[in-house]
């Protein structure tokens, strides 16, 4: 199961999309939740993961930030690497996004997230991840 998660660099979480099932892009589901018709993220810093590569795109905003990612195998490029700039810049990035990593992860301090839900009854995961998200803000605040 997945689920949409924005969170500031405070490691507050401000947007939790509906869970979907895992075999979702999360791009693809992004896209879903935020259609690219509205300046969703005007004006703001957006730091994704390889997960978003292509956003930049698809949204009107010039502050997203995407990682490098490493040049794939070929017969002319038998070792692929990055280069040093770009492993630098790497490094930068995800220095910055480890502060949503810890949000996610704060979420799941709640056991409720950590172990298999076995409660499938009409919009119970999506209730339990919300407080979940709700209790997490509450605690870092």
């Amino acid at each position: 199961m997945k689920n949409t998660i924005i969170s500031t660099a405070t490691r507050e979480i401000l947007y939790l999309g509906p869970t979907q099932p895992g075999k979702e892009h999360d791009f693809t589901l992004l896209k879903n939740e935020f259609p690219n018709d509205q300046a969703w993220f005007k004006g703001k810093n957006i730091w994704v993961d390889l997960g978003y590569q292509g956003m930049a795109r698809h949204y009107s905003s010039s502050s997203i930030y995407e990682p490098y990612k490493k040049p794939r195998k070929s017969k002319h490029n038998p070792h692929p690497q990055l280069t040093a700039s770009q492993k630098q810049t790497n490094k930068r990035f995800s220095s910055i996004r480890v502060s949503v990593e810890h949000a996610i992860g704060g979420m799941k301090i709640f056991s409720c997230l950590a172990h298999r839900f076995r409660n499938w009854f009409n919009g119970a995961i999506d209730t339990v991840i919300a407080l979940s998200a709700g209790l997490w803000n509450l605690k870092i605040t």
